[in-house]
Order: C-alpha cells, then structure tokens, then sequence
C-alpha cells in the first residue's frame, strides 16, 4: 500500500475481521507477503475506520497488488511477474 493521503490508512478483509496490514502514515508505505486466496479487501481510515474503497481480489503467486491511497480515493493497481525469457 501506497499512502499518499493526509490521513493513517489500513487494510482490512472486514468479512473475517482481520487486519492485513497495520495503519501506516501518510506519506510512507507498507507491505505484506500472502498465501493465494479469494478475499475481498478494504482500505480504511485507520483512526475513524471509514471505508475508503473496497476490492474483491484473487491473489495467487506471481502477483503484486499496490492499493495508492489519495485524498481523493484508492486505486488498486495490478502487476504481475515470472518468466522474463522463455526458451523454445
């Protein structure tokens, strides 16, 4: 998660009341590795626990999900990695 607003910001998957990542400051970012699961995330104000966006995801290996969160709103922006030359 990239935190690029003015408030703390947390992930949260809130059907199984868990936190996935911990509040992070404005301006700094945070990470956390994941085993492959079918979940729907949220990004939350971490001091008044407003929902800022929510997100159903498949996570699977090979696979990097960055939540940017603006002033504005949340992205979720995808990328995906693994072979970089294949040989025939």
């Amino acid at each position: 998660m990239l935190n690029a607003s003015q408030n703390d910001v947390k992930i949260l998957a809130p059907e199984h009341g868990i936190e996935v990542v911990a509040s992070t400051a404005p301006l700094t970012a945070a990470s956390r590795p994941v085993n492959p699961i079918e979940v729907e995330l949220a990004v939350a104000n971490a001091a008044t626990g407003a929902l800022l966006g929510t997100f159903a995801v498949k996570l699977r290996r090979g696979q990097n999900l960055t939540f940017l969160v603006r002033s504005d709103g949340v992205e979720l922006i995808e990328n995906a990695y693994g072979p970089v030359v294949t040989m025939n």
